[in-house]
């Protein structure tokens, strides 16, 4: 059967084969498969079916481009006959489709949206293509391409615009500041003017891309333009503020640090009702143990079920459908897949197995058959170590900078507590998880001890996963340490917007979930005692300062090592080592402790001081690996601080 090539509506023969639809950049095999989904790729295979399609669709065929294919049995482009390069197909979809952008006087160019939304009803922030999954992302997208913001070749193609976010929230996370990133069709009217922007036009006039240089330096979206993109948003999400940004921006890589804010009810911290100032005191002095750089690799998705089931074995009780949940993140495939790495520490049972039965210790009964809640049971009560792969991995290691509580304050009646993190970035469930282990040392479920065993020791302690519902996002700071400048300030209509959001709309809106929900109830019954606290903690701690000892033996074995190394070298060898020393930066966790001492975040007075530091080291005013209290004293005595 004859093939044929449609351009600008017309059809031509082309060789033998069906015709290919190749819509924006993305390359379609053309197989046995005779039709396939209408805009994401159909075969036609006669100029009628292909006029039809033009007339029941009404898309302009400019933005649409055809090839036909010969299909020999093989998979693969090189071998086609009559095919034309796809790359330069769509290099001329684009043209056409900003040629079609011109008439009406837009230009697309780099922006992001500040955005505020209520997450109750939503599978978190990321788009997820799969039906009846609702996401945050899908819904402003929709409502960009509602208004013209999105060209129809770019619809549901959000890598195509160079869609990024500033942080990827969970499902039930709200935010008040969170930040997406876009290719957007856009009017220079639409932005207020800038002092700087004409300034900025003149100086780049000469340059590459100086319409764009000169757009990055325009103020906020007028007042009208974003009241029209918010009427095609449903109530529960606002986008809060559109500013201008560089070409080549990044929400997710520049964005520096993330701030969390956690809404609790008073009497959810034990001993509140007798002395409020007291009990709020000792549970900030809980938060403040994750304060600094560390490994949170039990304080992440991991084997939540796993745990429930054996802790449910070890009360006694049979682990029936009460302690069985549906893994909501499962949805989403990116955090799916974190899951799926997180449990490659069970997958390894039948050599577990063998290890555990060989210890006499746990006891066995010879007749019974081991099903995998019981190993799970028998593991659990041994605390064994996490796999090597586990620690090993790096995502685990995190930055927290700031780990308090604000409060008390009174919401509709109601007396609540706010409880702040800040960090350079956050894994799934890791402030969650922190507020659990912090609830569990309040009621008494695991100690004080224990908790720090979890954070510094290879041992798997389960933790308790505190309610989702009380989570807002609440800043993304954007300040680039090595050029010394921020790549994005929100103006001052936007933060005004930011803090109305919070404190007229998200607060209330969250306190009324809390009310209507009553979380923490649930929590206290299932979720708080399902976790950790079986009867061993005792057992853990010997076991940590065990393991502790031996670290210790291993780091001071290594150092004799390398003193003796560094003793039978040569002269010139040595002052090679000592010249590189030397020359080495500070140590980034010397940075997050002295954030963490200062009470300071990254950003300019940080960075002034990381500058004063490294003088001073090279001045020989502080030895070349300073401690914390050190580099304090020193600055003290400058008045740095």
């Amino acid at each position: 059967m004859q093939g044929m090539q449609i351009t600008s509506g017309f059809a031509t023969t082309c060789g033998k084969g069906p015709l290919l639809l190749v819509h924006g950049y993305k390359r379609y095999y053309c197989g046995s498969t005779h039709i396939l989904k209408i805009l994401s790729g159909q075969f036609v295979w006669n100029k009628n079916r292909a006029r039809r399609q033009f007339e029941l669709w009404k898309v302009t065929p400019a933005l649409l481009s055809y090839r036909s294919c010969y299909t020999s049995g093989k998979d693969s482009w090189s071998n086609t006959k009559g095919v034309t390069d796809c790359k330069n197909s769509g290099t001329n979809m684009e043209k056409n489709s900003q040629n079609l952008s011109a008439e009406e006087g837009r230009v697309k160019r780099m922006i992001c949206l500040y955005i505020g939304y209520v997450g109750t009803d939503y599978y978190g922030l990321q788009v997820n293509r799969q039906e009846g999954i609702k996401t945050i992302e899908e819904e402003i997208e929709r409502a960009l391409y509602s208004c013209g913001w999105i060209g129809e070749q770019n619809f549901r193609r959000v890598q195509k615009i160079s869609w990024s976010r500033a942080s990827r929230t969970d499902k039930g996370v709200h935010a008040c500041g969170n930040v997406i990133a876009l290719k957007a069709l856009l009017k220079e009217q639409w932005f207020e003017l800038d002092s700087n922007f004409e300034k900025t036009k003149q100086n780049t006039r000469t340059k590459n891309n100086s319409d764009e240089l000169a757009f990055s330096s325009l103020g906020s979206l007028k007042k009208d333009v974003l009241e029209q993109l918010n009427r095609n948003l449903p109530d529960s999400i606002r986008i809060l503020g559109v500013q201008p940004v560089t070409k080549h921006f990044d929400a997710r890589s520049r964005c520096n640090f993330r701030a969390y804010e956690y809404l609790m009810p008073l009497e959810a911290i034990p001993g509140a009702s007798e002395n409020i100032e007291q009990a709020i005191c000792r549970l900030e002095e809980i938060l403040s143990l994750f304060k600094g750089t560390h490994r949170f690799h039990n304080f992440s998705s991991g084997l939540r079920a796993a745990h429930k089931k054996a802790n449910a074995r070890l009360e006694g009780s049979d682990p029936g459908e009460e302690f069985t949940t549906v893994r909501s993140e499962q949805v989403s495939s990116t955090e799916a897949d974190i899951e799926e790495r997180n449990i490659e520490d069970a997958n390894n049972k039948e050599q577990s197995m063998k290890k555990y039965e060989e210890n006499d210790e746990i006891d066995i009964e010879d007749n019974q058959e081991m099903q995998f809640s019981d190993y799970l049971c028998k593991v659990i009560r041994q605390w064994p170590e996490h796999s090597s792969h586990r620690l090993k991995r790096q995502e685990y290691i995190r930055s927290v900078y700031i780990a308090d509580i604000e409060g008390p304050l009174e919401i509709q009646g109601r007396n609540y507590v706010l409880l702040r993190f800040a960090g350079q970035s956050f894994i799934l469930h890791q402030i969650r998880k922190m507020i659990g282990g912090a609830l569990s040392v309040m009621y008494g479920r695991l100690s004080m001890e224990a908790l720090k065993v979890a954070l510094y020791g290879p041992f798997q302690v389960p933790i308790s996963l505190a309610p989702s519902e009380p989570l807002m996002l609440v800043l993304c700071d954007f300040w680039n340490s090595k050029r010394e400048r921020y790549e994005l300030i929100p103006s001052p209509v936007t933060q005004e917007a930011m803090k109305h959001y919070k404190y007229k709309i998200l607060l209330p809106r969250v306190a009324e979930l809390l009310e209507q929900k009553r979380p923490f109830e649930r929590f206290f019954v299932e979720g708080l005692y399902d976790y950790g606290g079986n009867g061993n903690l005792q057992r853990l701690i010997t076991k940590f300062h065990e393991w502790d000892e031996k670290r210790r033996q291993r780091k001071v074995q290594n150092v004799t090592e390398r003193n003796q190394a560094s003793s039978t070298s040569q002269d010139a060898f040595a002052k090679k080592t000592f010249n590189r020393r030397t020359e080495r930066p500070l140590p980034p966790k010397l940075f997050t402790q002295l954030a963490v001492e200062l009470r300071m975040l990254p950003g300019p007075e940080l960075c002034r001081i990381r500058q004063a530091l490294v003088d001073a080291r090279r001045c020989g005013m502080i030895s070349q690996d300073p401690s914390t209290q050190e580099c304090i004293q020193y600055l003290k005595q400058k008045q740095y601080l």
